[in-house]
Formats: C-alpha cells, sequence, structure tokens
C-alpha cells in the first residue's frame, strides 16, 4: 500500500511539469485557410427579368447556377476569381440563359460574411426555335454567409445579382445559391 501511495505521489507531483513541458498546440483560426487557390461551386433558384425600356419579361423560378469561380487568396480576407454566374429558365420550347463571365473580388468581413463584387462579359443565350446570342457588358455582385470555417471545405448561402448590358436590352439574373467553397 505504502509503494502504490509513492507512485501515486510521484505522478501527481511530476504531472504538472510534464504538461508545462508540452509546447501549447498552434493559434488555429480561419485566416490560416484563406491563402492560396480557392475553389467555388454554387446551385440554387433564381429569376430572369429582361427588358428594354418599353417591355420587360420576368421569369417563373428558375435555376440559379451552376456557378463556378476558381482564383488565389491575395491575402487572409481578399481572394480573387474568374467565375461563371447566372440563371437558366424555359422559354418558349427552349432555354433562356442570363449571366456574367469575368473577374471577381471576393472580401470576407469576417469569418463568415463575405461581399463579392466584379466585371466581365455578360451574356444572354435563347437556346430553341428564334434562337438568341447577345453578349456585352456584365456585373456580379454577392452578399454570403458561410456555415462553418474550422475547416478548408466550407459551405455558405449567398444572394448573386448579375445584370448584363447587352444590345437593346438588360438582362438581370438573381439567384439565391447554396454553395461550397476550397478555403
Amino acid at each position: 500500500m505504502k509503494r502504490h501511495m509513492g507512485v501515486v505521489m510521484a505522478v501527481a507531483l511530476l504531472a504538472p511539469a510534464v504538461a508545462r513541458a508540452q509546447p501549447a498546440p498552434p493559434e488555429f483560426g480561419a485566416d490560416d485557410l484563406r491563402r492560396g487557390l480557392t475553389f467555388e461551386a454554387n446551385l440554387g433558384v433564381g429569376w430572369i427579368h429582361a427588358g428594354n425600356g418599353s417591355a420587360s419579361l420576368v421569369s417563373g423560378l428558375s435555376l440559379g447556377g451552376i456557378d463556378l469561380g476558381v482564383g488565389a487568396w491575395l491575402n487572409t480576407t481578399t481572394a480573387l476569381t474568374a467565375r461563371v454566374a447566372g440563371v437558366t429558365t424555359t422559354v418558349d420550347g427552349g432555354t433562356a440563359t442570363g449571366g456574367v463571365i469575368g473577374g471577381s473580388v471576393q472580401h470576407w468581413l469576417d469569418d463568415h460574411l463575405w461581399v463579392s463584387g466584379g466585371v466581365g462579359l455578360g451574356v444572354y443565350l435563347e437556346r430553341g426555335p428564334g434562337a438568341v446570342t447577345a453578349t456585352g457588358t456584365g456585373l456580379d455582385a454577392r452578399i454570403g454567409y458561410t456555415l462553418s470555417t474550422a475547416t478548408e471545405h466550407t459551405f455558405n448561402a449567398s444572394l448573386e445579382v448579375t445584370p448584363a448590358f447587352v444590345p437593346y436590352m438588360r438582362v438581370t439574373s438573381i439567384a439565391l445559391l447554396f454553395g461550397y467553397q476550397h478555403l
């Protein structure tokens, strides 16, 4: 019994010293993840509004996305990406797509909330009877909330607006998206 008591006392006395000798785990935060390359993929629902000043058309609920982005972090809060974004709807026995292909800047306001904006080629495509292809200037604006930033694989919800200024009309796509981003 005395021998066991001596072992218990020795462990009790040495345990704090051993614990102090262990290096502290490094502090780990979302900023450590936002370095190097980033990739995004989004899918959701949306609408297209097309107008030429005298007439306009609003689609029903449609496919928002598949939106893709790939780029690199400039620092721990800002990424520069190439992005394809838009909405596709059915129209007159075919489909119509309004969107933007271009550059975008994503800026994180904190570990969860971010905003994004960009400019590029605005596109309006109708496939089917009376096919139309029109290009011009396009803009992209998003605001999003990332659910978890504890790992490099994150999921988010965002609202995206992509107006495309093509000849004779403006085509604005609005989408509520759910997405994945590799930080």
